[in-house]
Order: C-alpha cells, then structure tokens, then sequence
C-alpha cells in the first residue's frame, strides 16, 4: 500500500490552481522514521524502567534488606544464648530504626536477666556447697525422706552411727531400720508433718546393721518445693548411746555419794553418841 500526498499550484496568490501535484509513498518509507523513533524512546523506556527497578533494588538492599538481615542475625544469636549481642543499626524515626532500637532495648533487658540469673546461680551453688559440707561434716545423722517416706538422702554420719551405707537405705522406708516398737511414733510425725505441722523433738531407737540398739533424738522440718507444696522431711538425728551412758555413771555416782554422806552422817552420830556416853560414864566413875 502507498500513502498519496497532493498539492496545489498557484500563479498568483488567491488565483486557481492551475496544477496538481500528487506525491506517493509506501507506508513501509513513510512509517520507518516514526518506527526508528518509536522503537528508540520503548528501548530508552525499557532501558529507564530496568535501571529504575535495579536502583531499586540496590537502595531497597541497602536500606531495607541489610538491616533486615541484620535483625535476623542478631536475633538467631539470642537465641543461641548470645544475649549480649546488638543490631549495629541507627536507633532513627523510621519504622526499622524504631525496631532496632525496641530490639537492643530488648537485648539489653535479657543481659541483664542472665546476668542476674547466673548471680544468683553462682550464690545457689556457694550455699548449697556449704549446706553440703555442713551436713557431710557434722557428727549427727543428716537424712531426707520423699512424700512416701522413703529415705532419699542420707550424709557421711548415716554410715558411722547405723553401720548402714547409703546405699543399702536409699529408696527404703525411714521406718525399716527403727525397732518395732517406735513405728507409731515416727509414722505419726512424720503424718503430722506432711499435713504442714510442725513437730516436736522425739526418741526412737534404730538397730544397728549389727544387731545394737542405738537411741536417737529426732528433730524433723518440713521440706517444700519452689511452689511451695510439700515434697517431703528433712531429719536430724542424734545419737545419745554416749548421753545416756553419761546419764547412768552420773546417777551411780550420785548414789554412790549419797551412801557416802549417809555413811558419814552415821559416822559422825554414832561418834557423838560415844562422846556422850563416854562422858555420862567418866561422871558415874
């Protein structure tokens, strides 16, 4: 197809035309100048959008996607128990700049819980150190019983005053190595102290491992958990083989000095009976 122009010529200006002049063109050569510059403005557009997605790109990289990454980061370290770790980014009014800032704020908070955590976990530890090496170091017997009443724990004394080592008695109920005669006592306390009584010192008696009779003095308390419930009694025995011992040379004693003075009391009134009857005979002679 051909696209067709016409012109008109003229002698004198406002007279007739006295000449037509027609002039053709294939569309292809009169469309290939709007076409080269068509196709150069899309290859400028496309060219622009490329570069404005690309700038886009990189400036969303650098002010979105790093600080992201950075949080991401940070906060994989506090979950890995690095709680001392920070974002790094600028505490500023944008909404990520809020973030970091809510972020560090919150890393500063869990540093200075675990600080204080493991503060009171070193503290925990000395304590109970010197809660163990109280109880390993004194002569008395040191012993612990679960909600059952089995014994749980038991310090270094259980072995020397019982003849019993620790573990032929853990898991056991406290009332196997009593004598009969004092499970009724126990069970009783150890009831009452379960319901969260307080209880009184009391005496039993415990068979040694080979055969003796050793008498103790009980004091027990109440043991509770972090919640407060009941978990079980803690005990403190006392041997008193070496009291009573004591107790029984000092009442012999005592009666062997009251015989003693009475013998003397004697001795003196029969001594003052012979003056008496000495004189009343020097009188009659």
């Amino acid at each position: 197809e051909r696209l067709y122009g016409f012109r008109r010529l003229h002698l004198k200006e406002g007279g007739p035309p006295y000449m037509y002049i027609r002039a053709g063109l294939t569309e292809d050569e009169a469309l290939a100048r709007p076409r080269q510059v068509l196709l150069r403005n899309m290859i400028l557009t496309g060219m622009i959008l490329i570069l404005g997605v690309a700038l886009a790109w990189t400036m969303g990289n650098i002010l979105v996607v790093r600080r992201l990454k950075k949080l991401v980061a940070a906060s994989q370290q506090i979950a890995e128990g690095n709680t001392g770790v920070h974002t790094g980014l600028n505490h500023n009014e944008s909404e990520l700049g809020e973030l970091a800032a809510a972020f560090d704020k919150m890393a500063d908070n869990l540093e200075k819980r675990a600080k204080e955590q493991c503060r009171i976990e070193a503290s925990l530890r000395q304590s109970e150190a010197k809660y163990r090496s109280l109880m390993e170091s004194t002569p008395d017997i040191v012993f612990t019983v679960d909600r059952n009443g089995m014994f749980s724990y038991m310090n270094s004394s259980w072995s020397i005053v019982t003849g019993y080592t620790v573990e032929d008695c853990l898991g056991k109920p406290f009332t196997s190595i009593l004598s009969p005669e004092y499970h009724a006592i126990a069970m009783e306390n150890f009831g009452l102290g379960m319901q969260g009584q307080k209880t009184l010192p009391y005496r039993v008696v415990i068979k040694h491992r080979y055969g003796m009779e050793i008498p103790i003095e009980v004091h027990e308390v109440t043991l509770h958990d972090d919640d407060g419930d009941i978990i079980g009694r803690l005990g403190v025995g006392r041997d008193l083989t070496e009291r009573i011992t004591a107790d029984r040379i000092r009442q012999k004693l005592e009666t062997q000095l009251w015989h003693a003075q009475k013998m003397e009391a004697m001795g003196k009134l029969a001594g003052g009976v012979a003056h008496d009857f000495n004189n009343v005979l020097a009188s009659i002679i």
